[in-house]
């Protein structure tokens, strides 16, 4: 049988191959550059308003201490997604095993579930409050 050159197997191994967002490599560092100015700004800025919200006494009603969760778990959204994302326009495979996707997978759906509480919640808070305004502080008090 004759010997083929050039026609060997490029199989990758296990696990799964992040994408880019574009074709064109040079491109990766400014990316990087940008997500890299955005994930402080997120984070310090989320982090600024949650401090605010515990330590002004004014802001302790149920719509602040919802919008605190929700910042807290946009913080946690975006740590969850981003850092690898950063690590794979800074590698050239930019590979992820499958534990680590499905661990991923798993952290960012339970992620979404809770916000989707949250939001119901909220939307009940501010149901209450029109529909039922009277007996706001009543049904929305800290031991409920």
């Amino acid at each position: 049988m004759p010997e083929r050159k050039g026609l060997e197997n490029h199989t990758p191994g296990p696990g799964f191959v992040l994408l880019r967002f574009s074709g064109r490599p040079n491109l990766q560092g400014v990316h990087f550059t940008v997500f890299l100015i955005i994930y402080p700004v997120v984070l310090t800025g989320k982090s600024l308003i949650m401090l605010i919200t515990v330590v002004d006494s004014s802001l302790h009603s149920p719509m602040y201490f919802f919008l605190m969760n929700l910042f807290f778990l946009e913080i946690c959204y975006i740590s969850v997604a981003l850092p690898k994302m950063m690590v794979g326009f800074l590698t050239e495979n930019g590979r992820i095993s499958f534990l680590g996707c499905a661990a991923q997978l798993y952290f960012l759906v339970l992620q979404g579930n809770t916000k989707s509480l949250l939001l119901a919640a909220m939307a009940s808070d501010c149901y209450v409050a029109i529909c039922d305004s009277l007996h706001h502080t009543v049904i929305m008090s800290g031991g409920l």
